[in-house]
């Protein structure tokens, strides 16, 4: 980024006749405000370019380039969130010290904002809880057939941001705990409490529930119920993947890892005719099984290649790898991006230029 700078300093620094013919254009000013994000402000008026640009560009004619000016807005608006917040913590470590604030001022700006908070991460053995005004929840462990709910919804099954429809399939749990939650040192302040997961489940591949006990807020609030789903994996694998050239490698503790087993589905772009009306062609995006097979006695598998031209619809791979003894792990990842330009992509002699 440095060297990209000094590049566009040099480029400001020609004179008016040599730069006249870029400076001011939509591509010059959103390359000055990128690089302004960069720069080194010291204590003056920071990102000064940006916020100019991003004013001056909010109603461009062309949703592309409006949009980039949105994005560096909203990366403008979360810095200046926590400057913000940085002066408040400043203003309260001053007030500690100072008897004669009035408690309108310490309590007003932290109430405002307080609220039921439960957050989970699942790491090794061991659930992680990050909680803010709550005295406890419930862990629930269901055991699943990760290769059925992979295929079910390989794009979603997994996802810590929603629950999938493959995720009422989980009825009954194998063991369930209720867990008290560390206190917090204040009202405006998140606890952390570390879970460890029953030793009788540690070598299973599971999805974690976890979920609120209401009657244990803090505070009154008519949120609804925190409803948390996480995988868990219990893997010892871990997976290289060779984007450009659409290979995967399995190792563990350094090593490769032959026979596993690996499967793989594809968000495939398909075209059909939109109707007569229209003239023109509308595309839809579907999932579907891709290929399947095990990693050779490197470790290796070719999960792009395969007969015909799919690869060039292809927008998006999900990729399961899994070994009975060493765990399960998913990754997604896009399509080699020569896959899309070049027709020949198929061609041995290609995709050994593209592997080594």
């Amino acid at each position: 980024m440095e060297d990209a700078i000094s590049v566009f300093g040099r480029l400001q620094a020609l004179p008016v006749s040599k730069r006249c013919a870029v400076e001011g254009t939509v591509q010059y000013d959103y390359v000055d405000s990128y690089l302004d994000l960069f720069r080194d402000h010291g204590d003056g008026n920071t990102f000064a370019v940006a916020r100019r640009n991003v004013r001056k560009y909010e109603k461009h004619p062309y949703a592309r380039w409006r949009e980039r000016f949105v994005c560096l807005g909203d990366y403008v608006a979360e810095f200046d969130q926590f400057e913000e917040k940085k002066k408040l913590q400043v203003v309260e470590e001053s007030t500690r010290h100072d008897t004669r604030v009035s408690d309108s001022l310490d309590s007003a700006p932290v109430t405002a904002t307080v609220q039921v908070k439960l957050d989970a991460i699942v790491s090794g053995s061991e659930v992680h809880l990050t909680s803010q005004l709550l005295g406890k929840c419930d862990i629930s462990f269901y055991p699943i057939d990760v290769e059925f709910m992979f295929s079910t919804e390989p794009f979603k099954t997994f996802s810590d941001s929603a629950s999938s429809s493959a995720s009422l399939l989980l009825i009954q749990p194998r063991s369930s705990i209720t867990v008290d939650l560390e206190p917090a040192q204040s009202e405006d302040a998140v606890s952390k409490t570390v879970v460890q997961i029953p030793d009788a489940l540690a070598d299973q591949q599971m999805m974690v529930r976890i979920r609120e006990r209401i009657e244990t807020r803090e505070i009154e609030t008519v949120a609804a119920p925190i409803d948390l789903t996480r995988s868990y994996f219990n893997s010892t694998l871990h997976v290289e993947v060779m984007k450009q050239s659409g290979i995967l490698q399995v190792f563990r503790k350094g090593l490769p890892v032959s026979k596993c087993y690996v499967k793989v589905y594809a968000k495939v772009s398909s075209s059909s005719l939109s109707g007569a009306a229209s003239g023109g062609r509308k595309s839809s995006v579907k999932a579907q099984f891709y290929k399947d097979g095990y990693t050779d006695v490197l470790g290796k598998f070719d999960y792009a290649g395969v007969n015909g031209d799919l690869i060039e619809r292809v927008e998006k791979f999900s990729i399961l790898t899994s070994h009975v003894k060493f765990g399960t792990s998913v990754q997604q990842v896009d399509p080699p991006m020569l896959a899309t330009t070049l027709g020949d992509f198929q061609h041995q002699e290609t995709h050994d230029t593209l592997l080594y």
